[in-house]
């Protein structure tokens, strides 16, 4: 309306006035008309607008919850969103990822094919479906799945691409530990296969086909059934059911190939279950223990063979591990020493041992043990009886089919060789013994005599020099010469060894005393050794105060009697305090001074004191006290004895074997 008042009629004919008006309405209508469209037009476009905006906000709000990584691309390929998901994952903000800032963290090696990859199916408008690797905001890699699709509008224009991402780096990490199980299980020594519930083959290794000799695509779908011996079936369904109920069971058993061939196979079954514990099926490890057998089988005619032999041999035999246990004797051990084989099972041999020869015997195996090398000893053993036995052991070490170290030996008896053996060498050894005796008494008797011919001829020079008669001068030889007897009868009896003094003067008093008067004689004292030299130089003194006391002395007269005692002194007692005590003191006129204290026996005594007791001697009356007596005393150095015994006393140590 408004436009039909800014028109002005001046009329530019003779229409007639009411057409004139008629065609001015129909001109202000359609103006009316265009107007009303246009602003219907501009309200739609307004509406389209907002809610095409309402829209957008709902899905960048939607996008940015959802867990998935989600991004838009225009249809100039170049990203306009990411959701919160991708700027979390990847610590970018929205306005580094607009444009193709989104591919800054793809891993540099992946870049160039996954630009050329998403250009080349953009360009034909394909789904995208691409895998590659995306740097976490921590630094590291993450493989991501990223798939897109065309997005079109209602027109029917293309738009650009949608699409989302998936973090998928254990799902790869899953697959390739997977890939190389696989493989791992191909090029394994064993057959690997999987069966269902019913026991059917739902996969199978090549090591496992060949070991049955079917193919692959034949056993899938099969009953496992169709590769055990018929003879075999009730052990490994016996074997199944065990499994079902234990979940792992292992089994031995014959197979049949394809070719109907037979074969030993050794089988580990282990069930598997779901999530939730239901049985799934079972997998079946296999290997091939054929040649296995065979070893076996050979090995077990050799141990029979062996058994006959060991059995009828006439050696003891045994077979004794690396740690010294013995795990089989032959019935011939039990007849050598005479006990029931139990006895050397395990560790119990070592008993029978002697005891002398176990450290040894037990050090000489483990060393062979330890290097593998031959083990030989000599020992001795008890046999039931009690009796005792010389052997020799000797055992080879051996590899078993394991590859363990064993022991087979035998024993031998040679007590019969060892006694024979020990006999002549105590026969060598008692020739010899009396060999070295003989030349021992020997050159003792060329010392004895020279000692005894050089003290005779002193004395006999001592006495020539007195002037004695020559029927007194015998008869103090014959003296001399009984003393000697006498010492040299101590000395052989003896053997070479010290005299002990109470026995040179029991004996010289018993040869020498008057009838019936030795009792008149008491000695005391320590027990004093004398080597030979003072032995007989000791002697001759106490024969010489006996023989002066017969004629001088106590023993003169009916009620006398001596008193002999001796005492050790001096640093490790080697001085000899011996005193000579004659009472009642015998007086003149029967005995003068000068025939006592002036006599030839008691010169020789001093002159034996000093020359061979390496002392002094004193005597002389004691007149003070109740009893007077007549007291000779000798103070002595005693020589250290040689308790080494002579060589040919000394017994040779008995050799070992």
């Amino acid at each position: 309306m408004l436009l039909v008042h800014t028109f002005v009629y001046e009329p530019v004919s003779e229409i007639p006035m009411h057409e004139g008006l008629i065609a001015m309405s129909l001109l202000a209508l359609l103006m009316s008309v265009t107007v009303a469209v246009l602003a219907w037009m501009y309200l739609q476009r307004t509406e389209a607008a907002r809610r095409r905006e309402e829209g957008e906000r709902l899905f960048r709000m939607h996008a940015d919850t959802s867990p998935l990584m989600l991004w838009v691309n225009n249809e100039h390929d170049r990203c306009i969103f990411a959701n919160k998901a991708w700027r979390n994952f990847t610590g970018q903000t929205l306005e580094q990822i607009v444009g193709d800032g989104w591919a800054d963290p793809i891993h540099p090696d992946d870049r160039d094919r996954v630009f050329h990859d998403y250009i080349d199916r953009a360009a034909k408008r394909e789904p995208v479906y691409i895998e590659y690797r995306v740097r976490r905001h921590d630094g590291m890699y993450r493989w991501i799945l990223d798939t897109g699709y065309p997005r079109y509008n209602e027109a029917g224009e293309y738009e650009g691409y949608s699409g989302g991402c998936t973090d998928v780096t254990e799902r790869r990490e899953a697959i390739d530990e997977l890939r190389q199980w696989s493989s791992a299980m191909e090029q394994s020594m064993d057959g690997v296969a999987r069966l269902s519930r019913d026991g059917r083959y739902e996969m199978v290794s090549q090591q496992y086909s060949r070991f049955v000799g079917r193919a692959v695509e034949d056993l899938i779908g099969s009953p496992w059934e169709i590769t055990v011996h018929p003879d075999d079936l009730a052990t490994l369904h016996a074997a199944f059911h065990e499994m079902l109920q234990s979940g792992r069971v292992e089994a031995e058993a014959r197979g049949v190939r394809g070719d109907g061939s037979v074969f030993h196979k050794r089988v580990a079954m282990v069930a598997r279950h779901d999530d939730h514990g239901e049985l799934l099926g079972h997998f079946c490890f296999m290997k091939d223990i054929t040649q296995e057998k065979q070893r076996e089988e050979e090995s077990l005619a050799v141990t029979r063979k062996l058994e006959v032999l060991t059995v009828s041999a006439p050696v003891p035999i045994y077979h004794m591990l690396p740690d010294g246990r013995c795990t089989y004797v032959n019935p011939e051990w039990g007849r050598v020493l005479k006990m029931a084989p139990e006895h050397a099972l395990g560790l119990s041999w070592i008993d029978i041992v002697h005891p002398e020869d176990r450290e040894r015997s037990q050090a000489a195996w483990q060393k062979a043990a330890q290097t593998k090398t031959t083990f030989h000893e000599v020992v001795r053993a008890f046999r039931a009886d009690g009796t005792l036995r010389w052997f020799i052991s000797r055992a080879l070490p051996v590899v078993n089919s394991a590859g363990e170290l064993e022991y087979i030996g035998t024993l031998v008896d040679f007590t019969d060789v060892k006694e024979a053996e020990m006999s002549l060498r105590e026969s060598l050894r008692a020739q010899q013994l009396l060999h070295m005796r003989e030349a021992a008494l020997r050159r003792e008797l060329d010392h004895r005599v020279r000692n005894n011919l050089a003290g005779l001829l002193g004395l006999l020079h001592a006495y020539k020099q007195r002037g004695l008669p020559a029927a007194q001068l015998i008869h103090v030889i014959e003296g001399k010469i009984l003393v000697l007897k006498e010492v040299h009868e101590l000395l052989a009896s003896a053997a070479g060894q010290p005299i002990v003094l109470a026995d040179i003067i029991s004996r010289l008093v018993t040869r020498l005393a008057p009838v019936g008067r030795s009792s008149h004689i008491r000695f005391a004292g320590p027990r004093v050794t004398l080597a030979g030299t003072q032995a007989g130089a000791m002697a001759m003194i106490v024969q010489e105060l006996i023989t002066n006391s017969i004629k001088h002395g106590a023993l003169g007269v009916d009620d006398g009697h001596i008193a002999v005692t001796w005492t050790l002194g001096g640093e490790a007692s080697a001085h000899l305090y011996f005193d000579w005590v004659e009472m009642p003191l015998v007086q003149q006129p029967r005995i003068s001074a000068q025939s006592r204290e002036s006599g030839i026996g008691l010169s020789i005594v001093e002159g034996l004191a000093r020359a061979e007791l390496r002392g002094e001697c004193t005597y002389g009356p004691r007149l003070d006290g109740v009893d007077r007596a007549w007291v000779v005393s000798i103070e002595a150095q005693l020589e250290a004895p040689d308790r080494t015994p002579p060589q040919w006393q000394k017994e040779l140590k008995p050799s070992s074997a």
